[in-house]
């Protein structure tokens, strides 16, 4: 099952063209994907703890996709253009285990260039566990206590500090908005709740959280357009094959798939350019 949170795309200069909206991602494929981004991340040295696929029922697992370079900023109308995509391990109607998708409009950059600004590298890491942001009652989120992460600075021109990554703890969390329209200091941060996106922190992002098994486990996949282009998965326009059209007045897509389909599904998303 997908739950898309869709924006309303028809005035949207963001990312996604109305007529082609997608499903993300079939469960075969998207276990391929997980190990082979994994090792491709490993192979740079890029990956922190325990970095397998949680396979327990009711446990997630996290990918954020960027849509611009590793080294971004959120100028002019260029943020929340990135996609976090949630997976949970459920039973399906057969009684067989399937993944439930939950996909999220987010920035992955900082709102602007100021000095030793945190960007979050490309990775895969063990680092997060639920709890609440910045520990305010009710912002519950996906926050980095677990372990390092690592991230580079960038100065007030926007150039790099240190052309080797910076590794600890810095807070860089997956968390809503709040009062912020434009607000990243390097976290993965949803765009703010409307009826456009069906109050996707309010109504899926916090409930579903609710329900994680492995509260205190879990991975993050730090990626972006290019990494997938370079490993083969995807295309430079997109994530999907099949499409199927969608029509703007849903606010939460609910698809449930016929078994024998599942594995000929390949991903295709295209982008805006």
């Amino acid at each position: 099952m997908i739950r898309f949170m869709s924006p309303n795309l028809k005035n949207s200069s963001l990312f996604l063209k109305l007529e082609n909206v997608i499903q993300l991602f079939d469960p075969f494929i998207f276990r391929k994907y997980w190990d082979l981004y994994s090792s491709y991340c490993a192979g740079f040295k890029r990956t922190i703890g325990d970095i397998y696929f949680r396979e327990e029922i009711g446990a997630i697992n996290v990918i954020g996709i960027k849509r611009d370079p590793e080294i971004s900023f959120n100028l002019g109308d260029t943020f929340y253009n990135d996609i976090l995509v949630i997976s949970q391990n459920v039973l399906n109607d057969y009684g067989k285990k399937d993944l439930d998708f939950y996909i999220y409009k987010v920035t992955m950059d900082p709102r602007d260039k100021s000095d030793k600004i945190a960007h979050l590298l490309l990775q895969v890491c063990n680092s997060y566990v639920i709890r609440p942001h910045r520990w305010v009652p009710g912002r519950i989120a996906i926050c980095q206590d677990k372990d390092n992460v690592l991230i580079a600075r960038t100065d007030s021109n926007g150039d790099v500090i240190n052309a080797t990554p910076y590794k600890g703890f810095f807070g860089i969390n997956i968390h809503d908005s709040d009062k912020w329209v434009n607000s990243s200091l390097g976290c993965t941060v949803l765009e703010k709740d409307s009826p456009d996106n069906g109050f996707h922190y309010k109504e899926s992002f916090k409930p579903l959280l609710q329900t994680v098994t492995n509260k205190k486990d879990i991975v993050y996949a730090v990626s972006s357009i290019n990494a997938l282009e370079n490993i083969s998965l995807i295309s430079a326009k997109g994530v999907i094959d099949t499409v199927l059209k969608v029509s703007q007045s849903f606010k939460v897509l609910k698809v449930n798939y016929n078994p024998p389909y599942m594995q000929k599904r390949i991903l295709k998303w295209w982008w805006e350019k």
